[in-house]
C-alpha cells in the first residue's frame, strides 16, 4: 500500500509539473501551437546534411537537416515543450557522421546546441544514455531532464575546466542553449567543443 501511495504522488509530481510547462510555452492537448525550433549541430565542425528529428511528450515528431554551417529551423509546426531534438547522419568536413547528438527544447524560440556537450548535459541529467531516452520518450522523461538540468551544467563544467583548461566552459553561457558559429574564429563555445576534441583524441589508445 506504501508503494502505491509514493508511485501515485510521483505521477502526480511528474504531470503538475509537465503541464505547468506546457501552460507556459503555449502548448497544450492535441501537440500545442506551431512553434519554429532551430539551433546549431556541431563537434567543433558543422554537422552538414544532417537530419534533425524533433519528438514532445505527446509523441509529435518534424523533421528537418541542417545547412552547411550546421545551422537548423524547424516551423511552423505543432509542438509542445519541452521536447528533445536529436542530430544524426550527415558529414563533418566530407567525412560520414556516424554518431547521434540529443538536446533540450525547453522554451520555443530559443535556439538549441546539439553537440557532444549537450550530450554528456543530458546523460547526468537524465542517468541513462541520451538516445535511449529520445527513443522512448515520455512526460516523466522531460520532466527529468528539465529538473536535473542545472545540477548537470554544474558537474559537467567543472569536470570541463580540467580536461578542457584553455576554454573556461564557465564562461560560455548556457551549455544547451543559445546560437554559436561552428568552425567561427573567436566564438567561445565553439572553441571548447574543438578543445574537447583533442583532449578526446590525444587520449584514445
Amino acid at each position: 500500500m506504501k508503494q502505491f501511495k509514493q508511485s501515485r504522488a510521483t505521477t502526480w509530481l511528474v504531470s503538475s509539473f509537465l503541464a505547468l510547462a506546457l501552460t507556459a510555452c503555449g502548448g497544450g492537448g492535441g501537440g500545442g501551437e506551431a512553434t519554429p525550433v532551430s539551433g546549431t549541430a556541431a563537434t567543433g565542425a558543422a554537422l552538414v546534411g544532417a537530419t534533425i528529428t524533433v519528438k514532445d511528450a505527446f509523441g509529435t515528431i518534424v523533421k528537418t537537416a541542417t545547412d552547411a554551417s550546421g545551422n537548423f529551423s524547424v516551423g511552423p509546426d505543432k509542438l509542445s515543450f519541452p521536447a528533445m531534438a536529436r542530430a544524426e547522419g550527415g558529414t563533418i568536413k566530407g567525412v560520414a557522421n556516424t554518431a547521434k547528438f540529443h538536446g533540450l527544447v525547453g522554451a520555443p524560440g530559443t535556439p538549441i546546441r546539439l553537440t557532444p556537450i549537450s550530450e554528456m548535459v543530458l546523460a547526468l541529467a537524465g542517468g541513462k544514455d541520451a538516445g535511449a531516452v529520445f527513443d522512448n520518450l515520455g512526460a516523466a522523461d522531460l520532466a527529468k531532464l528539465t529538473l536535473g538540468n542545472a545540477a548537470a551544467q554544474a558537474l559537467l563544467i567543472a569536470k570541463l575546466k580540467r580536461i578542457a583548461p584553455t576554454n573556461d566552459a564557465g564562461t560560455v553561457g548556457d551549455l544547451l542553449t543559445g546560437k554559436f558559429v561552428a568552425g567561427g574564429a573567436g566564438d567561445k563555445f565553439d572553441a571548447l567543443l574543438d578543445e574537447l576534441g583533442s583532449s578526446n583524441s590525444e587520449t584514445e589508445p
